[in-house]
């Protein structure tokens, strides 16, 4: 594992995830679960593969099992080793910038033939990238010490946006009721 990559993770151990603890949180990095009346809250750290960058998704599933939001293949997994990756319906929890991604290398913005991407450049690789990139580079981002502090801050800050989401998700499974009220109704036929 990358030493970038590895002190990104001791940061969001060391600032967001006792805040995670204090609201409810269990789990182990990089997943998370908090149990909330019916439901069950997710979050999940995702590093990139090739370094330089996390997101960060948030999902939910009821306890009294979720047919709609459990992938078909993880409907067997039990409750303590349900993640967000075990469901359908998941939400990004975005940076301010727009992709999605919490970079902690450079950020280079490339324009080139009319597109524009959001590339990580690992610092030590910065004079090579500039020297073998065509286009218009501008630098959204360069990366210091203070990097992963920063990002476990805004990390921190998106907690807030998370709960809205999962307070705006079904409390409770209308189908699941529907079924009960069906079933009564027709005296269990």
């Amino acid at each position: 594992m990358a030493e970038e990559r590895t002190r990104m993770i001791e940061e969001l151990k060391k600032r967001v995830v006792p805040e995670l603890n204090s609201i409810g949180f269990k789990g182990s990095f990089p997943h998370y679960r908090r149990i909330k009346q019916n439901r069950a809250d997710l979050l999940m750290f995702q590093f990139e593969k090739s370094g330089g960058g996390f997101l960060i998704e948030i999902s939910y599933v009821l306890l009294d099992g979720d047919e709609n939001n459990l992938c078909i293949e993880k409907n067997n997994t039990p409750f303590e080793k349900l993640t967000v990756d075990c469901t359908n319906l998941r939400h990004r929890l975005y940076p301010d910038r727009s992709d999605g991604w919490f970079y902690y290398y450079d950020v280079a913005e490339v324009k080139s033939n009319g597109f524009k991407f959001l590339l990580p450049v690992k610092p030590a690789d910065r004079q090579s990238f500039i020297d073998n990139t065509t286009g218009n580079i501008s630098w959204l981002q360069i990366a210091d010490e203070s990097i992963y502090e920063q990002l476990a801050n805004e990390v921190l800050n998106k907690l807030e946006e998370a709960e809205k989401w999962w307070l705006s998700m079904p409390q409770e499974k209308c189908l699941s009721r529907l079924r009960k009220i069906l079933k009564n109704c027709l005296g269990n036929k």
